[in-house]
């Protein structure tokens, strides 16, 4: 992953830490779907995020081709554990951020090969059980999630 790639998630928690704590809720309305909520390894799971803006006014979201470099969602594990996805190769371009007009829409699409990033072993597959999947973007100056969803994954 570059260095760029993991400063982003970084920079943008930042920008959260400067927003009021009583701040009214998001003006985005961010959805996770699967393609399936149940897998065999070795398997693969379509994800797809979609960010909606619900305010009367633009508001500004990372460009969808900034998650070329990291992944627009979250896997955790049954104890809550994060689970390091494999790194991606991507081109250190920095995308500037979008207008999302009142209403408008972007989806993101991504696959999760089931797989997580092991320093010694590289990428190899997740362990048997259960894990919660969150889309994760950015937008309105901060890191958004949305609902989890439950994937059991089996040998």
């Amino acid at each position: 992953m570059t260095t760029i790639a993991k400063l982003l998630p970084m920079i943008a928690l930042g920008f959260a830490a400067c927003r009021s704590a009583t701040e009214v809720s998001s003006p985005l309305d961010i959805s996770l779907s699967l393609s399936a909520t149940s897998a065999v390894q070795p398997a693969e799971i379509d994800v797809e995020v979609t960010v909606v803006n619900r305010d009367s006014r633009v508001v500004q979201i990372a460009d969808p081709r900034s998650y070329a470099c990291f992944p627009p969602y979250h896997v955790s594990d049954g104890f809550g554990r994060t689970v390091e996805l494999p790194g991606r190769i991507c081109a250190a371009i920095a995308f500037a951020p979008i207008q999302l007009a009142p209403g408008a829409r972007v989806v993101i699409r991504d696959r999760w090969a089931l797989d997580a990033s092991d320093r010694d072993r590289g990428s190899r597959p997740v362990d048997a059980g259960q894990y919660q999947v969150r889309a994760r973007v950015f937008g309105a100056e901060q890191e958004r999630v949305s609902a989890p969803i439950t994937v059991t994954v089996r040998p």
